[in-house]
């Protein structure tokens, strides 16, 4: 966690939201989400999250999102359609 408890250093400007380019040219803006950006060592990767416009219950939904995703993408074991 960093200084200002957001997540981000504290000298850092809040995201105000994220532009999406789609190879047909054409863009879309979104304005409350998350971003996760992969960085890739020899051995090992660094995974940066960045959030625009999200705050408490947002990003327990998101974290839940991520695990259900994993569901069906059958990356962890169970079924979550059950529960």
């Amino acid at each position: 966690m960093s200084e200002n408890g957001k997540g981000t250093p504290a000298n850092e400007p809040e995201v105000k939201n994220f532009v999406v380019n789609y190879t047909d040219g054409s863009q879309r803006i979104i304005e409350k989400g998350f971003f996760c950006e992969i960085t890739k060592g020899p051995e090992t990767a660094n995974l940066t999250f960045i959030m625009a416009d999200c705050a408490g219950s947002d990003i327990e939904m998101i974290v839940k999102g991520c695990i259900e995703l994993g569901f069906k993408l059958g990356i962890l074991p169970g079924n979550t359609e059950n529960e």
